[in-house]
């Protein structure tokens, strides 16, 4: 109800993640406290292991976050909420539709969109700064002819930021596009006939007024810092601007290059820019997907031909998934005007001024058959593969215990016994930066006693 349609009636509020209206309970608030907590969880665990994206998972991570954009132009019989959950556990969101509180408002519920990047930079940096200087501290009170415990330097040690890598790469396109449907602002006429630039996510909201201003401004932040990660995650690989790049710049190179061949290394920037234009294709022509397939079949075209990844399957693998995506659209395009599928009525911005606010019509149930194979192909095809590398894990997990029961220990005399406590102090020390003078204050050590 209300001016274009745009809220919700009967007391209820706008859900969080589908941005539909709901009924609301308001001790459901507390779940915002709760996705803050475990974002934290998440990204501290994330960060410690410092580990890089399975770079198997990059093409289904880049479907399973962008497909269900997708499918919300598709009838209202197609069920793909699976993948908008799947999709939003990835970007560390809440993974179920729901109402935090009555009467809330759009702006209220894209600003919302905006906390696991606010928790993941401030974790990052909190970890970063505090793990430096407790290292430091370790290394200058460590006691003479004490050997440095392996547990202390492995939680200790700088990071090497593979881990806070991938958690940003997850977290792009989930801002992204809340950036872009936060600035999607048309230039239409109110119910009072007056032109004004209204928010396509509700129209009863005149862009850069109010409570938008503060959101919009945000987005405009997060999509420079979007853009900009696209040349330097090109430059820094390359290592062709070291002399004028920062040391802790120069410590993203090896994340941004681990799942690419040796000549790919700078394909990172590739998968960003990917994902920036198809998520800009869906919010500029949300009702067209004919700009979204010519992006599509670019990128199917460029990574068929570039093979960026190191192994041929995931290069092949990867080709696959696109292709699926492309076919899915080209089906879809093709059908929804011979099976005359009725388009749902949407709470967003209608362009005339005396329209009737519905809550959705329903499409034609056959062509959603038709496009529910194509469109949870992908996941099925995630599943044997996760099932395909746990099994080789575990096997070669079982493998190295079994071999390690077999070998004998080795007894050490005493020359043995210091060079041994000197490499493992040696391997403490070297996680530190060279250039550090905090190193000067670690005491050395008398090889004669």
């Amino acid at each position: 109800e209300g001016e274009l349609c745009g809220q919700c009636k009967d007391g209820r509020g706008v859900s969080a993640l589908l941005n539909t209206c709901k009924s609301c309970s308001d001790a459901a608030s507390l779940l915002i406290v709760a996705l803050l907590v475990l974002d934290a969880v998440l990204f501290a665990v994330i960060f410690r292991l410092d580990q890089s994206v399975p770079d198997w998972m990059c093409s289904f991570i880049f479907y399973f976050q962008v497909a269900p954009l997708v499918a919300e132009q598709f009838p209202d019989s197609f069920d793909g909420s699976v993948l908008h959950y799947i999709g939003s556990a990835l970007s560390f969101y809440f993974v179920y539709d729901f109402c935090l509180y009555s009467n809330m408002s759009p702006v209220v519920s894209y600003f919302l969109r905006f906390l696991p990047l606010f928790v993941a930079i401030l974790l990052c940096f909190v970890i970063a700064v505090v793990t430096h200087y407790l290292y430091i501290y370790y290394l200058r009170n460590i006691k003479l002819h004490t050997e440095p415990k392996a547990w202390v330097c492995a939680l200790l040690k700088p990071p090497k930021l593979y881990g806070a890598t991938m958690v940003f790469l997850l977290l792009y396109t989930h801002v992204v596009h809340t950036s872009l449907s936060v600035l999607n602002c048309p230039r239409l006429y109110d119910s009072s006939g007056r032109l004004a630039y209204r928010w396509y996510v509700d129209g009863s909201v005149e862009c850069f007024t109010g409570g938008h201003t503060a959101v919009a401004l945000l987005a405009i932040a997060v999509l420079v810092f979007a853009v900009v990660l696209i040349p330097l995650s090109a430059i820094l690989p390359t290592r062709s601007l070291d002399k004028f790049l920062p040391r802790s710049l120069k410590r993203l190179e090896a994340p941004l290059a681990a799942p690419f061949s040796h000549n790919r290394q700078w394909w990172m920037a590739v998968e960003l820019e990917r994902r920036l234009l198809v998520l800009l294709m869906l919010t500029a022509f949300p009702r067209n997907p004919v700009y979204l397939l010519l992006v599509l079949l670019v990128n199917l075209t460029v990574y068929g031909f570039a093979e960026p990844f190191k192994s041929r399957y995931v290069n092949m693998l990867e080709v696959f998934v696109q292709a699926n995506f492309v076919v899915m659209l080209i089906t879809w395009e093709s059908l929804k005007d011979t099976l005359s599928v009725i388009p749902s009525a949407s709470s967003t911005v209608q362009e005339e001024t005396n329209v009737t606010c519905t809550d959705g019509v329903s499409g034609v149930s056959i062509l959603s058959w038709v496009l529910m194979p194509l469109y949870f192909l992908p996941l099925a095809l995630f599943l044997i593969m996760l099932i395909y590398h746990l099994t080789v894990y575990m096997m070669s997990t079982l493998k190295c215990k079994k071999s390690r029961r077999r070998s004998q220990p080795i007894a050490l005399n005493s020359s043995e016994l210091t060079m041994s406590f000197l490499e493992a102090k040696t391997t403490c020390e070297v996680e530190v930066d060279h250039d550090d003078t905090a190193l000067l204050m670690v005491p050395s050590i008398n090889i004669a006693h």
